[in-house]
């Protein structure tokens, strides 16, 4: 034990009650990053357990990544196809007893009973690990997985029809069987060809190689094998033969990767910043005894350590808690991430002790340095005039603070407005939204000299005569300003976060909706079971009585590669890719060119993506495709609606000629009852009216849009805890100078007056500070968007958060007030 650990426990065990505000801050914090570090790991090490090629003890897939220098490498989200003759190179390979191709793809299945989207798969990947039971299907068989046979109501001996890619072929139930994974099982040329895998695009590809290595061989050595042969192929082995499989699996750990790099920054800054408001508060609670100990020849670093070894034992009593508290709620992200679609089913979380340790060792890494930052002014001090100011608060901030806060909020105001100025879009709500909390250290530090100004004037303009509970709060407000901006700035966070995340999120929604809405004229829309639509399906709605147009559209996305200052950097973008007529239904506010060319290998760019990428019509756009396929598309638009359509929108064939992809939905204009009556005959088709099915419509928030809400909420609800805990320990060390007044003639009710004053001034002053830095941002973020100054969202927010942050201020001040005002001046006077 270190000399310094016996003193600071004796302190802290003097200083209880105004030590709770740093062990709660502490505890909330360690389960922020633990609930983060789950989704780290699961993100690096985590993912879905291979199920139908759980027999396979080896893998070879192509990789589904576009490579990035110094960055996360992007994600394919479509399955990259293998050379099917790279079987002849793996089948050589010392230690590998047989090959086969694995072939997946969506297929509809249409009974009696209806139709139903499932996946279809070669049966020879399951004979050659003789992973299911049965017998494989002839040519004109199937077998159908136990659970797709009670969703399509059929048994063995029944008839099926199956529909894929165009293809269509009608084949009987050889058996009905418990397998692994979920789907139908066909031969291995019934297979190719119902994928499409024999003609078109995709002709000689499979999309992975399964390996059975020999019995006599050992499987990690023939893995090496393997990749020293083909070193551009991915070998997976063990429990990552589940991202080969499950493609889902790995989008779902790239998703956990970026939330928790996304939420990250924002995560470590509040929790800096809170556990920093608490340590200060303790303190300032402890400045004669530390000024005692300077007194008796303590060094300035020794009373600096004595204070990060006191927070630091004080913090292991929240940490347990704190970390508990993580694991839990990283649980419970993960049901939400599940729910809203961002996660695949079966993904299990890892809740292994890496998070919890990373979170221990950065709260107490944090705490030491706010605690030495805390006690630098203290330490710093003569013995003579730390003895001396320890009998009064310090009156005046240092003048270096003013201008450094200054600096800090023109930064972050001009870090969070210039994207918005330059590039309007998602880019501008990011930039708003992340600006706000840099700006709330500039007011921390800025706080103490502009509460000095505000009371200053407040105090000139106090009438003689007036209330003495006015005239007390204003004057104590003035000459505690460092105490009192303390209070302003937690208060102002809790408000400012609320008030930018969610009119951030509300605004955006209303802009995509605004330009949808203005772009689409669209009387139904038919979707297309497992995305299995093609030309014949679109020509058919077309030649219905009543339908003026039918433009198919099909939601993928694209990567745009390029280099910045010499490395290899890469931008995926969503994409809707829209047949040849899509002048006749969705208007993108062309400013250049003419969407009517939107036929074969070309694109539209919107306005603001053409500028930043110095792109114009008749050029052509290096891309590669959600299957990784390469294509240099030309630009024959330039459209202004990017926030309504995306930065790109592509020819439907483009995405059909070098994938093979069908369509996902039918957009069309004309009679709705007569779309219905075609889809009544026609198998795998539904019609719904408007746009709302096709991902186009104003369906509000979108899923990850609502996580992130739910994580603003969780923040502002750590805030607001922290919030309370300070304000108490802050009105708990006031006892003495409560004592004093009560000794001077102020009765317990002036002096509880005077404090519900002190809190108006600080909540006033805290809702004009919270929404200074929030509300302006927010403002030209709707102007920017929407083209009117003020954003969109609930009307009730801001007066709800007001209400709300009063609420929290009131009793966290009044409670130990009433308290304090219990026992007699005079020995209040002396503990003080």
């Amino acid at each position: 034990m270190t000399p310094m650990l016996v003193p600071a426990w004796h302190m802290a065990r003097a200083r209880l009650s105004g030590l709770v505000a740093v062990v709660c801050a502490v505890a909330g914090g360690a389960a922020m990053v633990t609930a983060t570090g789950v989704m780290v790991e699961t993100g690096v090490a985590g993912g879905v357990p291979p199920q139908r090629l759980s027999a396979a003890d080896v893998t070879v897939s192509a990789s589904q990544y576009v490579v990035q220098d110094e960055e996360f490498d992007v994600l394919l989200p479509d399955r990259v196809p293998l050379p099917a003759d790279v079987a002849e190179v793996v089948a050589g390979i010392p230690g590998v007893a047989a090959v086969a191709g694995d072939v997946s793809f969506p297929v509809t299945v249409t009974t009696g009973s209806g139709t139903v989207a499932s996946t279809g798969h070669a049966w020879e990947v399951l004979a050659l690990g003789a992973a299911g039971p049965g017998t494989s299907p002839g040519e004109d068989e199937v077998v159908l997985d136990d659970d797709l046979a009670a969703r399509a109501g059929a048994a063995a001996g029944d008839t099926v029809t199956l529909r894929a890619g165009g293809h269509e072929t009608t084949v009987m139930v050889s058996e009905v069987a418990a397998l692994p994974g979920t789907g139908l099982y066909l031969s291995s040329s019934a297979a190719t060809t119902l994928a499409g895998r024999d003609a078109g695009p995709r002709s000689g590809t499979v999309d992975a190689l399964v390996v059975d290595v020999a019995a006599s061989a050992d499987v990690a050595a023939t893995a090496d094998r393997i990749r020293a042969a083909l070193p551009e192929l991915v070998v997976a082995t063990g429990a990552t033969r589940g991202d080969v499989e499950h493609l889902a699996s790995g989008a779902g750990r790239a998703t956990l990767i970026g939330l928790a790099a996304s939420m990250g920054g924002t995560v470590s800054l509040i929790v800096g910043f809170m556990v920093a408001a608490a340590l200060s508060v303790s303190v300032a609670g402890q400045r004669r005894e530390l000024a005692l100990l300077r007194a008796v020849g303590a060094t300035p670093r020794q009373v600096r350590r004595l204070i990060a070894d006191q927070c630091t034992l004080v913090a292991l009593a929240g940490l347990p808690v704190g970390v508990a508290v993580g694991y839990l709620s990283a649980e419970w992200f993960g049901e939400l991430l599940s729910w809203a679609g961002l996660l695949p089913e079966g993904m299990p979380l890892r809740f292994g002790p890496l998070p919890g340790v990373a979170a221990v060792l950065t709260s107490l890494l944090v705490v030491r340095i706010a605690a030495a930052s805390a006690a630098l002014r203290a330490s710093g001090m003569s013995p003579t005039e730390a003895v001396a100011e320890s009998k009064v608060e310090p009156r005046r901030p240092a003048p270096w603070r003013l201008r450094a806060g200054l600096a800090i909020m023109a930064l972050s105001a001009a870090t969070g407005l210039t994207p918005l100025l330059l590039l309007p879009g998602e880019a501008a709500v990011v930039s708003a939204v992340t600006g706000v909390v840099p700006g709330m250290v500039g007011l921390a530090l800025a706080g103490p000299s502009l509460v000095r100004a505000v009371t200053g004037r407040l105090r000139r303009r106090l009438r003689p005569g007036g209330p003495v509970s006015v005239w007390l709060a204003v004057h104590n407000s003035h000459g505690y300003a460092l105490r009192t901006a303390g209070g302003i700035t937690v208060l102002a966070l809790a408000l400012g976060l609320t008030v930018v995340q969610v009119h951030g999120q509300t605004t955006m929604s209303e802009a995509v909706s605004a330009e949808r809405a203005a772009g689409i004229d669209v009387d139904a829309t038919v979707t297309v079971a497992g995305g299995t639509g093609d030309r014949t399906l679109v020509d058919a709605l077309s030649d219905r009585p009543g339908v003026t147009a039918a433009v198919p559209l099909i939601h993928t996305s694209v990567v745009w590669p390029y280099e910045q200052d010499g490395k290899a950097r890469a931008e995926q973008y969503p994409v809707s890719a829209f047949g040849a007529d899509l002048s006749a239904l969705i208007d993108l506010g062309i400013v250049d060119g003419d969407p009517r060319r939107l036929t074969g290998d070309t694109v539209a760019v919107d306005a603001a993506t053409a500028w930043v990428e110095d792109v114009s019509v008749g050029d052509r756009l290096d891309l590669i495709l959600a299957d990784g396929t390469p294509v240099s598309p030309e630009v024959v638009a330039v459209y202004r609606r990017g926030m309504g359509f995306g930065p790109i929108v592509a020819s439907a064939d483009l995405i059909t000629a070098h994938t093979g992809r069908g369509y996902d939905t039918v957009l069309v204009a004309g009679d709705v009852e007569s779309v219905r009556r075609w889809a009544e005959s026609t198998p795998g088709v539904s019609v719904r009216a408007g746009v709302s099915a096709a991902g186009l419509g104003d369906d509000g928030l979108t899923p990850d849009q609502w996580v992130n809400l739910v994580v603003s909420a969780a923040l502002l609800g750590y805030v607001l805890l922290g919030v309370g805990n300070s304000l108490v320990a802050a009105t708990t060390r006031r006892r003495g100078e409560f004592a004093v007044l009560r000794l001077v003639g102020a009765t317990p009710a002036q002096v509880r007056r005077m404090i519900r004053r002190e809190t108006a001034l600080v909540c006033g002053m805290a809702v004009v500070a919270g929404l200074a830095l929030s509300v302006p941002v927010m403002s030209l973020l709707g102007w920017g968007l929407l083209g009117h100054p003020w954003p969109q969202g609930p009307p009730w927010l801001i007066p709800a958060t007001v209400a709300l942050v009063c609420a929290v201020a009131y009793p966290a001040m009044l409670l130990p007030t009433r308290r304090a005002l219990r026992s007699s001046p005079t020995v209040a006077v002396a503990v003080a």
